[in-house]
């Protein structure tokens, strides 16, 4: 009768699997060994040492952009806007509005910028809604009213609450500062 095992253990086989020590033939005849070739040194120069470094301050120095970068905005389809926001309406976009189309183009190629001595308004899908519905009925036939969407997360940290905009949620307005 064998003895019980514990579980998760295994027989110990490392004694009874030994190599026999013998010589296989090899294929090719044996060669005597060659002798290792001496290291031969190069002589180090000065610039092969150490490359010379860059003197930091005798360089230009970077070019810096010429104009701010401003907060990328997206067009938004006014047909779609009216159909799914509703005035209570809290999203991760703020709204900002233009009646001159000349505008447009440069909004989308440049960003909506801060600007503290005349600041953009950013409304809440609710505040937008009624922007539109306060504007005249000509600009929306011309189509001369474009409305932009921005996320809010992007312009947390620059924008201010309208103090003479609604405080009722999804109706609020918030002005672009500069940083």
């Amino acid at each position: 009768m064998r003895p019980l095992r514990r579980c998760g253990t295994r027989p110990r086989l490392m004694g009874r699997c030994r190599l026999k020590q013998e010589q296989l033939p090899l294929p090719f005849p044996e060669q005597p060994p060659t002798p290792a070739r001496p290291r031969v040194q190069k002589p180090v120069t000065a610039e092969a040492a150490s490359p010379a470094e860059p003197d930091l301050f005798s360089a230009p120095p970077p070019r810096t952009l010429s104009r701010p970068v401003g907060f990328p905005l997206s067009p938004v389809s006014l047909h779609q806007f009216r159909q799914t926001a509703t005035p209570a309406t809290v999203d991760t976009w703020l709204y900002y509005g233009v009646t001159d189309p000349s505008l447009t183009g440069r909004l989308l190629e440049d960003g909506l910028l801060p600007d503290r001595a005349d600041p953009p308004l950013l409304r809440e899908a609710g505040a937008a809604l009624r922007w539109l519905a306060d504007l005249d009925e000509e600009l929306l036939a011309e189509g001369r009213v474009v409305l932009f969407r921005l996320r809010r997360k992007l312009v947390r940290d620059v924008m201010e609450l309208d103090p003479d905009g609604s405080s009722e949620p999804g109706a609020r307005g918030y002005f672009l500062m500069k940083m």
